[in-house]
């Protein structure tokens, strides 16, 4: 007998008689990896006596109690019609997502957006059946990113993702508010299903529950195709141009009021073509957990961003009871720590002045005495394949952060209490 495969899976009835090992959480997480438009997997859990239906979708799990059906045989046949429906958005799935067969094979097909205006559809289509970006985990942002083209056959990029509106605005709020600034990424097209059917998790989940649970909208947007990662540099010269012009997007971004809290190399493309403008060779992508400049209003202790390249006061700050916002100045700094992870990590990671060089003098109680003192390795001792200037430059950025983490930390010392303005 042939498997249908979590891939088509549609709903599932689960019989303990006869399974050695009934599917776990981590099993229905599956479902949502080979389902990308997955929005919610429903199951039906049935023994001889009781039945219980169970929700996945990206608050985490829902459940009935367990209903004796000799008693109620009427809640079985309810729970039996609805998950066999024929209509897929009943079922969990995404209708705007579509796919094609051929030779029993999925095929892809289109993206449809609907316009927030008009109403109508906007069509992109698919270049592979898989998206490039697929989050594993059940209940994070479930982040789906599709290489697609639009009518005119340009390429683009589309990303689906679940937000939480804790951090601010969705992220296409942001994104238009950014819209002419050279360096970041430009927004295309979006779709925001807020108060939509099925498009925030408590439209699909009971009125009645009384366990209180993250609710999520259903975002999604369009936007040029950039280039490589920065990670992937050729040369010096096209990481410190890279760099360059991200920092001067972040500024210009900071000048209109949103600070992007999430710098990484990851959040970090190479722009457009083989050889782009000044101004384009960095780009500022992922603007999920960015946030409104508001300094009339208490900062939100979220943790938010890439915990390896975050500041040291923000880093420390996570077990206090007062956390320091985040500002520019940590942005800054995960911008320094980028640098880092890019020049140490062309090296070979064995080698002993590199490990003397992070065990020495990024102790995390450097004092300032320790940041400000001459570099005790010649300029002629780091990475075989850095330039002198690269590397000179490095000593002198890292001076320059050590002493103002140094002053941060003197002047917010322990936090122990709330800071009034």
């Amino acid at each position: 007998m042939k498997s249908t495969g979590w891939a088509s899976l549609r709903s599932e009835l689960i019989s303990p008689f006869g399974v050695r090992e009934p599917p776990t959480d981590a099993g229905y997480r599956v479902i949502f990896l080979c389902q990308p438009n997955r929005l919610f997997v429903r199951v039906l859990v049935i023994t001889e006596k009781r039945v219980r239906l169970i929700q996945y979708d990206r608050a985490g799990a829902l459940y009935t109690p367990l209903i004796n059906y000799h008693d109620n045989p009427h809640m079985l046949i309810r729970f039996v019609v609805g998950l066999a429906s024929r209509y897929e958005d009943q079922l969990g799935l995404d209708t705007s997502v579509q796919w094609g067969t051929q030779g029993g094979r999925k095929t892809p097909v289109i993206i449809t957006i609907t316009d927030p205006f008009t109403g109508l559809p906007r069509v992109y289509t698919m270049l592979t059946v898989r998206p490039f970006i697929n989050r594993a985990d059940l209940c994070g942002r479930g982040t789906r990113m599709w290489d697609v083209t639009d009518k005119d056959g340009g390429d683009l990029v589309l990303k689906d993702a679940w937000s939480t509106g804790a951090h601010g605005k969705p992220e296409h709020v942001y994104l238009a508010k950014a819209e002419g600034i050279e360096g970041v990424q430009r927004l295309v097209d979006y779709e925001d299903r807020t108060g939509r059917p099925n498009g925030e998790i408590r439209s699909f989940r009971p009125a009645s529950v009384w366990r209180p649970f993250t609710n999520k909208s259903f975002q999604r947007i369009v936007t040029p195709l950039y280039g490589s990662p920065i990670e992937r540099f050729n040369d010096e010269a096209e990481l410190l141009e890279a760099l360059h012009d991200a920092i001067a997007a972040h500024r210009k971004l900071l000048e209109r009021g949103v600070l992007h809290c999430d710098i990484s190399t990851g959040n970090i493309l190479f722009g457009e073509g083989k050889n782009p403008s000044p101004g384009l060779r960095g780009i500022l992508i992922d603007l999920d957990y960015a946030t409104e400049v508001d300094y009339t209003r208490p900062s939100i202790n979220l943790r938010s961003g890439t915990r390896f390249y975050q500041s040291i006061i923000l880093l420390k700050g996570l077990a206090g009871q007062y956390k320091p916002a985040h500002d520019h100045l940590d942005d800054l700094e995960s911008f320094y720590y980028v640098l880092l992870d890019l020049v140490f990590g062309r090296c070979d990671p064995g080698k002993s002045w590199v490990i003397d060089w992070m065990e020495d003098e990024w102790d995390n109680d450097v004092t300032t005495t320790n940041c400000l003192r001459p570099p005790r390795r010649t300029s002629s001792e780091g990475p075989s394949n850095c330039e002198t200037s690269l590397r000179s430059g490095v000593r002198s950025a890292r001076r320059c952060w050590c002493a103002c983490t140094t002053l941060l930390g003197s002047l917010l010392g322990r936090r122990v209490q709330s800071w009034g303005i």
